[in-house]
């Protein structure tokens, strides 16, 4: 049973260990908000990208990732979610190009 187990360790371990990470973004941090911007990160087979506004009771992030075939955006703006599993980076590119910023401060 145990061999069974570390077989299936081993299988999840390699699909999910993503190597040679590498990211950038921009953080501002004050009393009551944190706000990243153009977060990127990028790996072997890892694709993701995020701009997240987080405080003074208003929570809201646009994302998109690719890791191998599989790719996701979501977009939460106060209690609504979108997900989006076809086109995702399109999707997330128009998102942003609608100014996602001004949209979240409503």
């Amino acid at each position: 049973m145990f061999a069974e187990v570390k077989d299936w360790i081993k299988y999840f371990d390699g699909i999910l260990t993503i190597r040679d990470v590498e990211g950038t973004a921009s953080i501002a941090v004050s009393d009551r908000k944190l706000k990243v911007s153009e977060l990127a990160l990028h790996g072997d087979r890892l694709e993701f990208m995020a701009e997240l506004d987080v405080g003074e009771g208003q929570n809201a992030g646009i994302i998109w990732g690719k890791l191998g075939i599989f790719s996701l955006g979501m977009e939460r703006i106060g209690e609504e979610t979108e997900w989006k599993m076809i086109n995702g980076r399109e999707w997330y590119e128009e998102r942003k190009a609608e100014n996602w910023a001004t949209r979240t401060s409503n």
